[in-house]
């Protein structure tokens, strides 16, 4: 069972930067399941978690 499965709209994104525009796209985002190592600029997905609440705290 996928969280599809369950009702909920889910975004993807292929890299950091695509990540962050769906966040500045999108009112509300529950939940975000990320890497932990990321191949990108940014470190891991704990530094991505960092940026995308300097973006959007809630």
């Amino acid at each position: 069972m996928t969280i599809q499965d369950w009702g909920h709209c889910t975004l993807s994104a292929s890299d950091v930067d695509e990540a962050l525009s769906l966040l500045r796209d999108h009112q509300q985002i529950d939940a975000l399941f990320t890497d932990i190592n990321l191949n990108t600029r940014i470190v891991g997905g704990c530094e991505l978690v960092d940026k995308i609440q300097q973006i959007s705290p809630y």
